[in-house]
């Protein structure tokens, strides 16, 4: 290290579980939940904290882990690690006390409740961004997660103004210097998502983390960002999740940001969640005979009926208005009356009608024969 420049400050690794050390005791009030560092530096100037059955009034006391800390008299326990997801809406302000800030407006810490321990957000968000923010009140993995030299990747979905052609998709790549003479570090990823004559959606994937970067980087290359959507963080999404809903992590999603946080993650997507188990198949059962229908007066009607003989019975219409002229007047019926078939009585077969009338004669030629 040269002589006269300070020593560069290491971000602590995770460890998966609380510290070990000693640590400030506003600290471990807020961590316990009890109350935000703020307003326990408050409680303990009014002198409503013992450590170990001692009264403590001085702001910055540290204390071991295994001390006993009681409030009022009620001991405070060390609460378990928890780490949310959460969808960020928009105009809420990344920040983790209170459920309004000083200006009155809402914070992400109104939208978590019900959790057993205080989260605080990981990094933060524009009052005017949407999308992925992570909390927890695991300290050296937040303190890990947001080191610059961790270089986190984190991927946005930006609306600028106007068309953007390949000169400023180039510069947006490979860094621009921003107002103050800051040049950006190269994106990991710059992708045009959706093009038409009044803005531009992008795609862009930075390993870096400046205050408001994204909005300043549209304003280096003359196109403002319209609206800002963060996307992933460390590999991290919010899909299925509408805005202002939450959910926890899963256990390998915990470990996978351990390994980003320490360097020693080999891709940057999470690992997704397992699939749903499929419902089980309901076993299928032949049908059974049908009832048999109630018969009814039509039906019974219809079975009264003579059967039908087949071919024999078949008559159009003409011939049946026919045979019902012939069997009232007794006369035979017109020679354009009846159907062209023969009749049911010329083939041998057995009329579904009255049996016609006799020729004369035919009782004298079969007496003959």
């Amino acid at each position: 290290m040269k002589p006269g420049r300070p020593a560069r400050r290491r971000a602590p690794l995770p460890t998966g579980a609380p510290a070990t050390g000693p640590q400030r005791l506003q600290k471990v009030l807020a961590q316990a939940g009890v109350a935000s560092r703020r307003a326990a530096e408050s409680l303990i100037a009014a002198g409503r904290v013992r450590v170990d059955g001692t009264i403590v009034t001085t702001l910055g006391t540290r204390v071991a882990a295994d001390a006993r800390v009681e409030v009022d008299g009620r001991d405070v326990q060390t609460p378990s690690l928890v780490y949310v997801v959460l969808n960020k809406p928009d105009e809420v302000v990344s920040f983790g006390e209170g459920d309004v800030d000083d200006r009155g407006r809402p914070t992400v810490a109104s939208l978590v409740k019900g959790l057993p321990a205080r989260v605080v957000p990981v990094g933060r968000l524009d009052y005017h961004a949407r999308g992925v923010l992570l909390m927890t009140n695991d300290g050296a993995l937040a303190a890990a997660l947001t080191h610059p030299r961790r270089e986190v990747p984190k991927t946005y979905h930006a609306k600028f103004q106007g068309k953007i052609g390949e000169p400023e998709i180039e510069a947006l790549h490979s860094g621009v210097v921003l107002e103050d003479g800051t040049r950006t570090k190269p994106a990991l990823e710059v992708d045009v998502v959706k093009s038409t004559s009044t803005n531009t959606w992008v795609q862009i994937t930075i390993a870096q983390g400046l205050y408001r970067q994204i909005r300043r980087m549209g304003d280096a290359i003359g196109h403002s960002v319209l609206k800002l959507i963060r996307v992933s963080f460390a590999g991290i999404t919010a899909n299925g999740l509408r805005d202002g809903e939450w959910r926890l992590l899963r256990d390998d999603e915990v470990e996978h940001l351990r390994l980003v946080a320490a360097g020693k993650a080999t891709r940057v997507a999470a690992p997704e969640a397992p699939p749903a188990p499929r419902p089980k198949a309901v076993a299928r059962t032949k049908p059974g005979p049908r009832p048999k229908a109630t018969p009814t007066a039509s039906t019974r009607a219809r079975e009264d009926r003579p059967a039908s003989t087949g071919r024999a019975s078949g008559r159009t219409r003409a011939s049946a208005r026919s045979d019902r002229a012939e069997r009232s007047t007794g006369t035979p019926p017109p020679p354009g009356g009846a159907s062209r078939r023969a009749p049911a009585a010329a083939k041998g077969r057995p009329s579904a009608g009255k049996a016609l009338p006799k020729r004369p004669g035919a009782r004298a030629r079969s007496a003959k024969r």
